[in-house]
Order: C-alpha cells, then structure tokens, then sequence
C-alpha cells in the first residue's frame, strides 16, 4: 500500500504497460483515472481494477489535443479532489524509414508520442503545484537512446520525451514535484505484438 491516499493518472492504461501500471498502482492503494482514447479498453481496465478491490474512473482522452488533456486534469481533481501522480504512458509506433514516412504519419507519431507528454504535463503540473508537489513518470523507450532500424519517427519521439522529462524536471524541482523517465525495451504487449 505505497500509494495509499495518492491519486494517479495513468494515460494509455487500456492495454499493455499502461493497463500494467495502473493495476499495479491500484493493489498499492491509488485512486486510478484510467486515461485512454479507446472507451472499451479504458473501461475494461476499470472493471479490472474495481474486481480487485481498488478504485478507479475512465476518462476517454487523446493526448494529442489539448482540450482532452485539460479535461483529463479537471476530472481527476473534481473526482479526488488532488491529483499526486502522471504516467505519460499513451503511445504509437509506426515501422517505417525517414523516406517511407508520411508527413501524417510523423505528425501523428510525434502528436501523441511527444505532444500528448507534454499536455499531459502542461494541464497536470499546476494541479500537483496547488497540492504541494507530485511525480510525473514518463515512458521513453531504448529506442530514444540508442535508435532503431526503421522506426525514425518514434525513434524521435521517444528522444523527445528523454529531453522533455529532463526540462521539467529542472524547471519545477522547485516545486516539490519529481519527473522520471522509464525507458523499457522490447515489451510483448499489443502494441508490439
């Protein structure tokens, strides 16, 4: 019960590490707003926490547009009153090189990979400010590090969101609230699958 009386967010939770985490997060006591664009993955996570014993509401939310992930902050605190945690977790990839990437594929890639971290954060940070501090952990991945054949896009986005997690972490250290950055590799979720 590490996170007993903490209330998280946790974007891409209906599936995979999202959907991981956010279990995870619940047997050790959060509050969970599972956050995804897709309203039956979002709900069954839900349903998965509430069977074992934990709370939790959905909030369907597309990162890649500001007006979701200000609502995603706004229903966390008029739900719990607080919000203590943000796991940036919601992502796509696409396979393809810097010639066979579309301009819509970058865009969308980028949109949610990197743009959704950074509105997530943006909307959630002056919620932790007015609750004293929080924590915000970012999923990069290996690929953000070291790079991977035919993968320039997230490749990209996930190097962006190493750059971002440490700007924020410098700019609001001040401000009680700790940002990670988790990079894991190859994981079998669906995603990947």
């Amino acid at each position: 019960m590490r996170l007993a009386g903490k209330v998280a967010i946790i974007t891409g939770a209906g599936a995979g590490i999202g959907q991981a985490t956010a279990l995870l997060f619940a047997r050790e006591g959060a509050k969970v707003v599972v956050a995804d664009c897709d309203a039956q993955m979002g709900a069954e996570t839900v349903s998965l926490i509430e069977k074992g014993g934990g709370e939790a509401i959905f909030v369907q939310t597309d990162v890649s547009k500001a007006a979701d992930a200000e609502r995603m902050a706004r229903t966390t605190v008029e739900t719990y009153g607080r919000l203590d945690i943000l796991v940036n977790n919601a992502g796509i990839y696409m396979q393809a090189n810097v010639v066979e990437t579309t301009e819509d594929g970058w865009d969308r890639i980028l949109g949610v990979n990197l743009k959704g971290t950074f509105l997530c954060s943006k909307y959630c940070i002056p919620e932790m400010i007015k609750g004293g501090g929080g924590t915000i952990v970012n999923i990069g991945s290996e690929a953000g590090i070291v790079g991977i054949k035919n993968q320039v896009a997230y490749n990209v986005s996930k190097s962006g969101v190493i750059a971002l997690t440490k700007s924020t972490a410098i700019d609001f250290a001040a401000h009680n609230i700790r940002v990670n950055c988790v990079c894991p590799g190859t994981t079998e979720t669906p995603l990947v699958k």
